[in-house]
């Protein structure tokens, strides 16, 4: 768990909102969502090392008091975690794909770190199916996340913009699982 230093602070929360954050736990949840923003409940859970029951008693304090948000995924049946303040990024067009899909983010911080990476080279340094590359690819490319150039006739993909700032500016701490069993090229 966090350790006293790293107990959130601010000045404009209220008394009560403090008070909350003084358990190890919601500040633990509210320092994990500082970091990594649209978060599941279960990977939530999963990253604090703690029962998702006992996760859900405290996302309902934290959201009661107006410090976090909660978004069902319409398309999973999941519950994204937000801050109050970073609730916006749920609905942002643009990069919204990038929350609570953690493949279609591995695939996209990758591409964004291996710029002109192939199919072949993702599905091979993130252990997945080339099929399961295409399916997320299509997903980045249809939200204009990610293009693609033709070399050799290959697609070699790199970031659009778009990506390419969100990775650093939102995604610096997400999890990159390339990194523990290979090296990217």
């Amino acid at each position: 768990m966090e350790n006293e230093d790293q107990k959130p602070t601010n000045t404009t929360r209220t008394p009560t909102q403090q008070t909350l954050l003084e358990h190890p736990i919601r500040a633990a949840i509210y320092h994990q969502l500082q970091q990594t923003p649209g978060l599941t409940k279960n990977h939530l859970a999963q990253r604090l090392d703690i029962q998702p029951a006992h996760l859900t008693f405290h996302l309902n304090r934290l959201q009661n008091a107006n410090l976090i948000t909660l978004h069902p995924n319409e398309t999973k049946n999941e519950t994204l975690c937000f801050l109050t303040q970073h609730a916006h990024l749920a609905n942002d067009d643009d990069t919204h794909l990038l929350y609570g899909r953690r493949r279609t983010r591995d695939i996209a911080l990758y591409i964004t770190e291996n710029p002109g990476a192939t199919a072949k080279q993702i599905a091979n340094d993130l252990d997945l199916s080339i099929s399961t590359i295409h399916y997320h690819l299509t997903k980045l490319r249809d939200n204009d996340l990610i293009q693609r150039t033709r070399i050799a006739q290959r697609d070699h993909l790199h970031p659009t913009q778009t990506l390419d700032d969100w990775t650093h500016t939102i995604g610096t701490h997400y999890e990159r699982p390339w990194t523990n069993n290979h090296h990217p090229p």
